[in-house]
């Protein structure tokens, strides 16, 4: 036997902000190189503009070609270490010098396949960017849930959707993450 219990959020709690946005123009067909080179400016004006912004990328290969290719961009200034990965094929020594990094606020961006859904707190993280579908209500929100770590302020979230599925994905689980339909 159990029993089933619902802790709303504190009263005076900001709602989740969490929003979809399209790779894809209107009328556009998906076109990989550039969805990709959309996705690469998008995460750079976010980084650009936040504290620290964590991007979820769901495959360590993903997380890997995004933290190179970010990088690269002159968004973020000269310095290449303002952007980390972090995820579970990394030495984990690595790993607790990427996370002190974070807590410590010297990251623009720490793109992240799973590894920083749980149990690190990003006291900076302004935002976080899901690069595609997060994979159910729940992983969305504990994701967002990484972001707005202060005192009266709220989860930001986005997610980027590249093709057509994607984005009727995304605004499901957006609207169901927003309801607390978990």
């Amino acid at each position: 036997a159990c029993r089933v219990i619902e802790a709303p959020p504190p009263a005076g709690s900001p709602p989740v902000e969490l929003e979809v946005v399209s790779l894809l123009g209107p009328d556009e067909a998906p076109h990989r190189g550039l969805i990709y080179r959309r996705l690469l400016r998008r995460l750079g004006r976010e980084a650009g503009r936040n504290r620290t912004t964590v991007v979820f990328a769901n495959t360590r290969a993903l997380t890997e070609k995004i933290t190179h290719d970010l990088r690269q961009t002159q968004t973020l200034g000269d310095d290449p270490e303002a952007v980390r990965a972090h995820h579970s094929a990394l030495d984990a020594g690595r790993r607790r010098e990427v996370e002190a990094a974070l807590k410590e606020g010297r990251l623009r961006a720490v793109v992240t396949s799973t590894s920083l859904e749980l149990g690190v707190d990003i006291g900076t993280a302004d935002l976080t960017v899901q690069v595609g579908l997060p994979g159910g209500v729940s992983r969305c929100l504990q994701r967002v849930g990484r972001s707005g770590h202060r005192v009266g302020v709220a989860s930001r979230g986005v997610i980027l959707a590249a093709t057509p599925a994607e984005l009727a994905g995304a605004v499901v689980t957006a609207a169901a993450a927003r309801d607390g339909r978990v």
